[in-house]
């Protein structure tokens, strides 16, 4: 009995060549931060809780880190 079932409770489904698990923090944001970069038209993200006021990723580069509401 397949859990999944099409246009019932997913879209679709699909072949996925490779597949990944991200455990920590830092490399689930640093997936998701590269996904965002390459959206070319519209992101969903759905039953996610985070402070909107969190950097998803560490930047070097302080000119191109967004600022956290607040602090200079």
């Amino acid at each position: 009995m397949a859990i999944l079932k099409e246009k019932y409770n997913c879209r679709r489904i699909s072949h996925a060549d490779r597949v990944a698990f991200l455990i920590d923090g830092a490399a689930y944001f640093e997936a998701f931060a590269d996904a965002v970069e390459q959206a070319q038209k519209t992101i969903f993200i759905a039953a996610w809780d985070i402070d909107s006021r969190i950097n998803l990723l560490k930047r070097n580069d302080s000119a191109t880190s967004p600022k956290t509401p607040g602090k200079s």
